[in-house]
């Protein structure tokens, strides 16, 4: 006997499809995703917070404001003088055409010694401000980044001294070549003084991309006192460098010393540049430029 058939085959409940399945266990497992990182950076943000109390409350610098600065008066202040120097910088045509190649490396053509007159002749106010740079007492860029939206701004305008700085190094780099092959030592010589006035002064800032790139102009402040070394005309007659100056100037690069103070003091601002840098108003701030500018924040901005 066939038992009676109660309901309709319809009626009977159908298995989950396993793309069903999947999607509840990936819509589960984003949730747990979520879910689990916001508690993390919620217990990150609290123990961030109460470091840098701790570091505060035992009188460690833990923003730029808490390091002691002293301000220069503006007629004393060589970063006013670079940036101004910077800004008059003027790249002539023989500049352009040659930038690729080595026309203006050492030993000059007669062509290049005319091609760098030229340029000299229209940098000549830019290069007096440079000589200015050497008498001045110090150098005050003002306050670097301080966890308020601004500093991102800050930062740039680091970069554009940074730029200023290099510019200005090369063109008294061309000045130096231009006055040794002329015959001219003596003011060969301080171009090459000149070069590390702009040093000294990019590396007034305490920060630690600013002694690098100090160093760097050290360097070629050093290489074209090297080159010109072997033939350099020194004695105490017109156009001849003076033997205290070259000595001043060797004295200068092999002051190791220092440079490393200066490095230590950078270093120890980088505190407040990590700091910044896990505040919700830097992240805000670099997200607003990321979609603004639409490339890459650089590296110098966010460490």
């Amino acid at each position: 006997m066939r038992p009676a058939i109660t309901a309709a085959i319809d009626d009977e409940p159908m298995p989950p499809s396993p793309g069903r399945r999947w999607g509840v266990a990936a819509l589960v497992f984003v949730t747990l995703v979520i879910v689990a990182w916001s508690t993390w950076d919620r217990i990150a943000w609290h123990r961030f917070q109460a470091e840098v109390t701790r570091l505060r409350s035992a009188g460690e610098p833990v923003w730029e404001t808490d390091f002691p600065s002293a301000r220069v008066p503006d007629s004393e202040n060589a970063a006013l003088v670079l940036r101004r120097a910077a800004a008059e910088v003027v790249e002539t045509l023989e500049q352009r055409e040659h930038s690729m190649d080595d026309f203006f490396d050492p030993p000059l053509s007669p062509e290049a010694v005319e091609a760098l007159g030229h340029a000299l002749h229209a940098n000549r106010v830019a290069l007096d401000d440079a000589r200015r740079m050497d008498s001045m007492v110090a150098a005050d860029f003002g306050p670097t980044g301080s966890g308020d939206p601004a500093s991102f701004e800050m930062s740039m305008a680091e970069l554009d001294d940074l730029d200023g700085a290099r510019s200005v190094a090369h063109l008294l780099v061309y000045a130096a070549r231009h006055a040794h092959a002329s015959g001219d030592d003596q003011a060969a010589i301080a171009y090459i003084k000149d070069i590390l006035a702009v040093a000294r002064s990019i590396g007034g800032r305490e920060v630690v991309v600013h002694q690098l790139i100090a160093t760097g102009i050290d360097a070629m402040a050093a290489q074209e006192l090297e080159s010109a070394a072997p033939d350099l005309r020194a004695g105490d007659l017109p156009g001849q460098a003076r033997r205290a100056d070259v000595g001043a100037i060797i004295a200068d690069l092999l002051d190791a010393e220092t440079g490393h103070k200066r490095m230590l003091r950078a270093l120890a601002h980088e505190r407040p540049n990590l700091v910044v840098s896990a505040t919700p108003q830097f992240t805000w701030q670099v997200r607003h430029y990321k979609l603004k500018w639409g490339w890459p924040i650089p590296s110098t901005c966010t460490l």
